[in-house]
């Protein structure tokens, strides 16, 4: 864990504490998680595990047959040795990827902070995640899937932390590919626990540092 991540965090709990009748993220992960490991085709090939971190959805893939290279701007402390995982600390826009293309592309919660300086080593560009969305669009083989999850809700820019993707920056996001399957999660007042939702209270989610909806996408290339 970052130093970055540790202030993130305690941020977070002193929001918490100030505003103690406020819905949180806790368990968002597990949503998330249980999404990609779900959608993540039972065909073996290659993945890119964009923004990987400490998360376990690489070894989702390796399990079902997966060479994975796992891209991340800061080290990892994974708890396990994979042989079909290769790690490398990298900038996606700078690493050399030559001709090489994936059979998957796995971006769990990651794409929104690329751009933001200050939290995960990003360079500051106000239109980071947009570039690193047409990047990996000519990383994936055709018939290919993306595995996206993104924070949604009202548009919204929550820096350092991340970006909430609405109705105006999420067509710019997802520009260039078909969706195959889409959900939407949330906690709605009274119940501070996730739920499936309509895409419309999902946008209408006023988020912030602490809390936002979840977007979670199943992507392709147009044919």
């Amino acid at each position: 864990m970052t130093l970055s991540d540790i202030y993130a965090r305690a941020q977070k709990r002193l929001y918490r504490y100030l505003n103690p009748r406020a819905l949180d993220l806790a368990g968002d992960r597990e949503v998330e998680y249980a999404f990609v490991a779900a959608h993540v085709p039972d065909t073996p090939g290659t993945a890119l595990d964009f923004g990987c971190g400490n998360a376990p959805i690489g070894l989702v893939a390796a399990f079902k047959g997966y060479t994975v290279l796992a891209l991340d701007l800061t080290p990892v402390q994974w708890t396990f040795v994979n042989p079909a995982i290769t790690f490398h600390q990298a900038d996606i826009n700078t690493y050399p990827l030559g001709s090489q293309r994936f059979d998957v592309i796995l971006t769990c919660s990651t794409v929104e902070h690329v751009g933001l300086a200050g939290r995960y080593g990003s360079l500051e560009d106000p239109n980071g995640d947009l570039k690193a969305m047409r990047l990996l669009r000519t990383l994936l083989k055709p018939g290919g899937r993306m595995l996206l999850t993104i924070p949604v809700g009202q548009d919204q820019v929550c820096r350092p932390y991340h970006r909430i993707y609405g109705a105006e920056r999420l067509q710019h996001l997802l520009e260039g590919y078909v969706q195959l399957h889409v959900e939407y999660w949330l906690k709605r007042p009274g119940m501070n626990r996730w739920v499936n939702a309509p895409e419309a209270e999902a946008l209408a989610v006023r988020g912030g540092p602490a809390f936002y909806a979840l977007g979670l996408f199943v992507l392709t290339l147009p044919k």
